[in-house]
């Protein structure tokens, strides 16, 4: 499956996020992956508009790990309440549509952000910084 890195126009002063744009990516089926800035991932699917968001998140262990110790912990599974799915997406697409924290290259402290829906398939990097320091704090929430 080929990934392109999508450029979208940058909200203005923190303008909010369209909600028709929001609606349309949230259509089921859809599958969102985040690759925080060590390795760790998370998955969120959902197959069909009857099922929950499913929420994994699959730790880097040490065996995986460049320096051989690092250890992101933990595995979990968890289904997401609507309410939940919807502040998933604010994050995702806050994330995805500011485009002065994206990044050109995947490195080291740097998040991935891929998207797969109906409409296709749509990725970003997202430089190291604030915004994804609070979002990579906020996902463990989700457990």
């Amino acid at each position: 499956m080929t990934v392109f890195v999508i450029a979208m126009l940058a909200c203005s002063g923190g303008a909010p996020v369209d909600e028709t744009q929001t609606d349309k990516v949230q259509q089921p089926p859809w599958r969102i992956d985040f690759y925080d800035g060590s390795g760790n991932s998370y998955r969120f699917d959902r197959k069909s508009a009857a099922d929950l968001v499913t929420a994994t998140y699959d730790p880097v262990d040490p065996a995986r790990s460049s320096s051989g110790l690092y250890s992101g912990g933990d595995p979990w599974r968890s289904d997401l309440d609507d309410a939940e799915a919807a502040e998933l997406w604010r994050w995702v697409d806050g994330l995805m549509e500011d485009v002065e924290l994206h990044a050109e290259r995947r490195g080291k402290g740097t998040g991935l952000i891929r998207i797969r829906a109906q409409g296709g398939e749509q990725s970003v990097i997202v430089a190291r910084g604030t915004q994804l320091a609070a979002f990579e704090t906020y996902l463990p929430s989700l457990k």
